[in-house]
């Protein structure tokens, strides 16, 4: 299980399926615009809506995946399925995607830093960078601890950082960054 509940954001659909296999590829234009429609469908059934997101198989049955592929008869999709089926596995009466084109990305999403904290950490740090000691802005905030490495939004996690400081620590913790 997840720790998060993967939105259509959290996607990524590999670059490959588009360029190994579009116009230039070995796929016909219907096969291949039938293959990225339902590519896309299963990568939204992966993800969460009003119910737990799908593993991301689809049920083997002709007239459902000929509204997938969005082809306007079920004779235009017999004529291009077994095109796009090569691109899938049977397994227990299902299709799954026989190549990894589907990526989720499993971290937690990010929430802006409230109003309150930022305005606290402002006054806190008397508009000057904690790093550097500048007073010229403009002025990030920045989590000491990063939130890519589970940092939160807390103002005890929160400083003042002059943009070129803040760039330069990126996500690395202060120990990383200091010891350059």
């Amino acid at each position: 299980m997840r720790d998060h509940k993967p939105r259509l954001s959290d996607v990524r659909i590999s670059l490959d399926l588009l360029t190994r296999y579009g116009r230039a590829g070995h796929l016909s234009d219907a096969a291949y615009r039938a293959l990225t429609s339902i590519v896309a469908y299963v990568a939204g059934d992966m993800c969460w809506t009003y119910t737990q997101p799908g593993d991301g198989s689809l049920e083997d049955n002709d007239e459902f995946l000929s509204k997938l592929a969005m082809t306007t008869t079920r004779r235009g999709w017999i004529k291009v399925k077994p095109e796009v089926m090569q691109f899938f596995v049977l397994k227990g009466g299902r299709w799954h995607l026989a190549e990894e084109w589907i990526e989720i990305d499993d971290r937690p999403a990010r929430f802006a830093v409230p109003g309150r904290i930022a305005a606290s950490v402002v006054a806190r740090e008397g508009r000057r960078c904690t790093y550097c000691g500048s007073t010229e802005g403009p002025f990030d905030l920045d989590h000491i601890f990063p939130v890519a490495r589970g940092g939160t939004n807390d103002a005890s996690n929160l400083t003042l950082a002059c943009a070129s400081c803040n760039r330069s620590k990126g996500a690395k913790t202060l120990r990383e960054w200091i010891g350059r």
